[in-house]
């Protein structure tokens, strides 16, 4: 069996989210059990790209359609010629789109490349992705019709592609299988029991691109409560950011402006942001919408305690007051007050890192490649 992953981007670190992350994971774990491929839908040339292809050229092998930089326009003629070339030397079985457009090249494959092929998407977000929603809805609607399978990381997203009608309509379920973290990930502490922490300086940390999505803006106003509040006997505190995206500059600007450079620091893409995460004292997540968010499941996984927003996805996971701590987005002062019970009794947060490591057990990604593997032979 051939299996291709259709993403975006492969450029992680500045161009790709956690449907492109995943995508990548899965390939490589179902690399033990069938032929595994990536089609990228943009080739960006950064370093990032070489190294992913690097890691992975002796599992996994990776495919371009367009060049990014320059950007230039494509037609169906060439997509459908570069997709011929791809699939004439290696046969898909099946092919797993991830995000919006390649959602829409996996159905072009569909009705004109390979009618025999099984398509399958994954829906990462319940969130509109075009600014008319009955656009969108008449999109998903077809997508009933075309894809074989259609699969959904979280509840919300499950919710929303089986209440469309044409799903109801046909009875067309989709299937509920949520994103997962690496054995890598899952065993790390195993190997690294002891991460040195200070006790007079709370480290906090937050891992995602420098987008809207993030509410970084609501993040960096909540540490400028912090450094105004005056219960805490002057323990010091950090905040580390790692990950890059258009709003880095203006992030930065605005850390400066509320005086608080010596309190947080924009680390960009780090490869070693698991020994960051573990080392620190709390894990911090203010977006605004999610699927199901990898990071937070490694920081469990890492037994960080999590302080994260009350929205889709994000609370299927994080259960508020058991396997962490939620908020309301877009509330600076709500989150403030919940860092600060953390910084007043360190202890406290015993119990959630406990819940949540055992919690996340259930997200390895064996277990979810399992699951695809029966999407992918039924």
């Amino acid at each position: 069996m051939i299996a291709f992953q259709i993403v975006n981007n492969i450029s992680t670190d500045t161009f790709g989210g956690g449907a492109e992350m995943f995508a990548l994971r899965l390939a490589l774990k179902l690399s033990d059990d069938l032929e595994s491929h990536v089609i990228s839908v943009w080739h960006y040339g950064t370093e990032k790209e070489r190294e992913i292809i690097e890691s992975l050229h002796k599992n996994v092998k990776i495919h371009f359609l367009f060049n990014a930089l320059p950007l230039k326009r494509f037609n169906f003629f060439s997509l459908h010629r570069k997709l011929q070339e791809i699939f004439t030397s290696f046969p898909p079985s099946v092919v797993n789109s991830h995000s919006v457009l390649p959602d829409v090249i996996n159905v072009f494959i569909k009705v004109f490349i390979n009618r025999k092929v099984k398509v399958v998407r994954t829906m990462h977000t319940d969130k509109n992705w075009v600014s008319k929603s009955y656009l969108e809805e008449w999109i998903l609607n077809i997508f009933s019709i075309v894809f074989d399978s259609e699969v959904a990381i979280s509840q919300a997203t499950k919710n929303r592609l089986d209440k469309r009608f044409i799903a109801k309509l046909i009875s067309r379920q989709s299937a509920f299988i949520p994103n997962g973290i690496s054995e890598e990930v899952m065993d790390y502490m195993k190997e690294n029991p002891t991460l040195a922490k200070e006790d007079d300086y709370f480290k906090m940390v937050t891992v995602g691109r420098l987008t809207e999505q993030k509410g970084y803006k609501y993040l960096i106003e909540a540490m400028k409560i912090l450094a105004d509040y005056n219960g805490l006997d002057d323990k010091k505190f950090s905040l580390l950011i790692l990950g890059e995206g258009h709003l880095k500059n203006e992030l930065i600007e605005l850390t400066a402006k509320l005086g608080l450079t010596e309190n947080i620091h924009f680390l960009g893409f780090r490869q070693d942001a698991l020994q960051i995460v573990a080392s620190s004292d709390l894990f911090v997540s203010t977006s605004l919408w999610e699927g199901i968010p990898t990071v937070l499941l490694e920081a469990m996984a890492l037994c960080v305690p999590i302080i994260a927003t009350n929205i889709p996805g994000t609370r299927e996971i994080i259960i508020d007051q058991k396997t962490g701590i939620l908020v309301q987005p877009k509330k600076p002062e709500q989150l403030a007050r919940a860092i600060i019970k953390f910084m007043s009794d360190p202890e406290a947060s015993g119990s959630l890192v406990k819940n949540s490591n055992l919690y996340v057990r259930d997200f390895s990604m064996l277990k979810i490649k399992e699951k695809y593997l029966g999407i992918y032979r039924s």
